[in-house]
């Protein structure tokens, strides 16, 4: 695919027109970078203070010429993008080894990167759009988060540098062609945000800035599990923060459980299908209302929690962690399921992205053409997020759109397990620092005495156990101290208890042999990444039984 097959000849026309007056733009810009240089400059939010200025870098690289886009591939615009992106985010490129993205290079000028991108920008939103082509949509949605960014978020100065650099005539016809990209995209890739929000800008500004709360899905399948995760954070670690309960229609969640929940203190139950994005949804169910629940939520500072989950310490502490501080939003690993060959997903990841950040390329998701890969990256039954920062709350964005109707029926949910690797492969195609916790999700049961060694434990039927920033038990999930995973509308007293005494972790360490059977359902590991449970979690884990024994409402 050639940049002939986005920009049409008036354009190419056009843009030939701005290559042939860069000399005299690039003369006034050089002199207007001396007082520029010397100017006050704060840098937006969104760009840490140690970003070079646009001024700084222009006037280091300041050439002539630019971007020939007669014979660019999908890959070259997808090269400017992140280098932009990258740009913007503070790298320098002096220390790539040491960054997240890490694109730029010797050579790269940001006034000749702007000068191309934002040429083909301008045409992006009048170019044919399939729903189901993810490669497009990573495109386009790079260049409406860049263009917001733009629009919104640099600082007086590099917005003028950015202007002169357009080949626009003046910062007012800047500003109002930037206006239009923006809007276009946004009824391009998002037109589901009416009536619920006119634009992007318009859905963050509803945005209830500083609060923080818990947000929760639940059906009738996990009402009693919903129950008792609420119940949990009041009575055993006094989190009194707001919680949403958000469910899909009258069919997902019956009302005299809707009134349960909603007598509980400080919850509200919500009805995804009318409180907003309606044309869609009305059409979302199971793993897809998580990312429409996190886009709907008015809290700032979001913490979701699948409703089968179960904390062994303060979930809060991760609003405390290194990695929630440096990136404002945190994730956790799934299982380690080693694979062998093609898996369609790590295909599509690559598409999207043909520039992997440094730490996209570091994950095992990707690597399976060069070494056995892990089919499962993500775990998404617990994730913290700051939606009042710009590259978080639109990784959100995008990966809401992933878990649409058309993109989750098509695409997304054949070539991965769910929901769960759209919030981080969201945050790679923006560009947009993200991090997951050291570890891969271990499992919490009962040792296998048969199949367990003096060397290996084995844990079979267990539940999948993450570990915190410390590498301490943190939480685990999958039926909560239910017996078996718990997917049922009954009371749990038909179910029972499992047991849990044993643990095994799964440290992130390169030299790790297999540890799931076939079936997943038994985890074999290293003596030394095992432990008891200690008596003041299994103390904890009785409290838990006993809040279903006598503290659960029970509705049929």
């Amino acid at each position: 695919m050639t940049i002939a097959s986005i920009a049409p000849t008036h354009v190419r026309s056009r843009f030939a027109q701005i290559v042939g007056i860069c000399a005299i733009v690039l003369f006034v810009m050089l002199s207007v970078a001396a007082s520029l240089e010397k100017a006050h400059y704060q840098p937006a939010r969104i760009i840490p203070s140690a970003a070079p200025s646009l001024v700084e870098t222009v006037s280091d690289h300041a050439e002539e010429g630019s971007h020939s886009g007669s014979n660019m591939s999908v890959a070259d615009i997808s090269l400017l993008q992140v280098q932009f992106l990258d740009f913007l985010n503070g790298e320098s490129k002096l220390n790539q080894s040491q960054v997240f993205g890490g694109s730029l290079d010797k050579d790269f000028n940001a006034d000749k990167n702007w000068r191309a991108l934002y040429a083909i920008t301008k045409e992006l939103p009048r170019q044919p759009y399939e729903r189901t082509d993810f490669v497009a949509m990573a495109v386009r949605s790079r260049a409406h988060y860049i263009a917001y960014r733009v629009l919104y978020e640099t600082s007086e100065n590099d917005f003028h540098r950015l202007a002169q650099a357009s080949g626009e005539a003046d910062t007012s016809a800047f500003r109002n062609s930037l206006n239009l990209i923006v809007s276009e995209l946004e009824k391009l890739l998002y037109p589901w945000l009416q009536p619920t929000a006119e634009s992007v800008f318009q859905l963050r500004r509803s945005i209830e800035k500083g609060s923080t709360g818990i947000v929760i899905t639940c059906g009738n399948n996990y009402f009693y599990v919903t129950q008792h995760l609420i119940l949990s954070l009041r009575t055993v670690f006094n989190i009194s923060l707001p919680v949403q309960v958000y469910y899909g229609g009258a069919i997902d969640l019956s009302p005299g459980r809707i009134e349960v929940l909603k007598a509980m203190d400080n919850v509200e139950v919500i009805d995804l299908h009318t409180a907003a994005f309606p044309s869609e949804t009305t059409i979302a169910s199971g793993w897809s209302m998580k990312a429409w629940a996190l886009l709907a939520t008015r809290f700032e500072t979001v913490l979701f929690m699948d409703a089968d989950i179960t904390f062994l310490r303060n979930p809060l502490e991760i609003l405390k962690s290194s990695l929630f501080n440096t990136n404002r939003h945190v994730f956790h690993h799934d299982r380690k399921l080693w694979h062998m060959g093609s898996y369609p997903g790590i295909q599509l990841i690559k598409d999207m992205n043909p520039h992997l950040s440094n730490y996209g390329k570091q994950r095992l998701f990707v690597q399976s053409d060069r070494i056995r890969g892990t089919t499962n990256e993500m775990e998404s039954g617990f994730i913290p997020m700051d939606k009042g920062n710009t590259g978080v709350f639109f990784s959100l964005l995008l990966a809401t759109k992933m878990n649409a109707k058309v993109e989750r029926d098509e695409v997304l949910y054949k070539k991965v397990h769910g929901d769960k690797e759209s919030f981080w492969f969201s945050s790679e195609t923006l560009r947009v620092p993200y991090g997951f916790l050291h570890d891969f999700s271990g499992s919490i049961g009962v040792e296998h005495q048969e199949k367990s060694n003096e060397n290996y434990m084995v844990i079979c039927d267990g539940k999948p156990l993450h570990l915190n920033e410390q590498r301490e038990p943190f939480w685990f999930h999958a039926g909560s101290v239910l017996q078996g995973w718990y997917r049922s509308a009954q009371p749990p007293n038909y179910h029972g208890f499992s047991e849990l005494r044993d643990m095994v972790f799964h440290y992130e360490y390169k030299d790790n042999e297999e540890l799931w059977d076939a079936g997943i359902s038994c985890i074999r590991q290293k003596r030394w990444q095992t432990a008891k449970v200690n008596d003041e979690q299994q103390a904890l884990i009785e409290k838990y039984k006993d809040m279903f024994r006598h503290d659960i409402k029970a509705i049929i």
